[in-house]
């Protein structure tokens, strides 16, 4: 989304979404955001007790917190990033 609203040309590609493409991809990124901040509610307005609670936000915290210490402390010495342009020879 950020290369078509930069206008830089985009990977060489077999399907188009064309003129609207932009607008789809607006869209769901938009509806993705909205979905995943959804997946964090607890599933009633008063979900505050231990045992009615959405544990989901507990653990997607520590999940983020346990990948930033595994990175800093030892994947940014030994992580090699991706090609951004690689040519396959079918």
């Amino acid at each position: 989304m950020i290369k078509r609203i930069r206008g830089e040309p985009l990977l060489s590609r077999k399907f188009s979404l064309g003129r609207y493409g932009l607008f789809i991809n607006a869209f769901s990124v938009l509806f993705l955001l909205l979905a995943f901040t959804m997946c964090f509610f607890p599933p009633s307005p008063h979900g505050l007790k231990p045992d009615t609670m959405n544990w989901s936000i507990f653990m997607f915290g520590v999940v983020v917190i346990g990948s930033l210490i595994y990175y800093v402390l030892i994947a940014r010495h030994v992580y090699a990033g991706p090609v951004e342009y690689v040519r396959k020879d079918v």
